[in-house]
């Protein structure tokens, strides 16, 4: 179930391909998958947004980050180029980002059940969380 299920407009091509390709995919029928989550509850940021979370009953949660155009690093800053030509610059990795946010919505989901008792902590607490990058424009590595 892909959570807003019938999106017009997209900001990111990339979050486009993804998008349809989780819609059509008979294997994501059991998922419930949310589109542009965003969080207040950053650990580092006063922000921050996930792509796309995965959310996969049995077998656990799953935090993706979208990057599509020219996507390259050298001597530790990455190169983003946009489908205008436009290049952009981080020296933070698209996989640090994923990891910052995914784990600022983890740790504040885990504070909010410890007030449901420690059992319901302890069960909760050991769901499998994950990350991901997807580069949806790459031709080869």
């Amino acid at each position: 179930m892909l959570i807003p299920d019938n999106i017009k407009h997209f900001d990111s091509y990339g979050e486009k391909i993804l998008y349809n390709r989780i819609k059509r995919d008979p294997s994501a029928k059991g998922m419930y998958v949310l589109h542009s989550v965003f969080t207040n509850n950053h650990f580092k940021n006063i922000s921050g947004e996930l792509d796309f979370l995965l959310l996969v009953p049995g077998e656990g949660i799953f935090a993706l980050e979208v990057k599509h155009g020219g996507v390259s690093r050298k001597e530790g800053t990455w190169y983003f180029q946009n489908r205008f030509g436009d290049i952009t610059t981080r020296n933070k990795s698209p996989f640090a980002q994923v990891d910052g946010t995914m784990n600022s919505i983890r740790k504040f989901l885990l504070d909010k059940t410890k007030q449901l008792g420690e059992n319901t902590y302890k069960r909760l607490s050991k769901i499998l969380w994950g990350t991901g990058v997807v580069f949806t424009s790459m031709d080869d590595f």
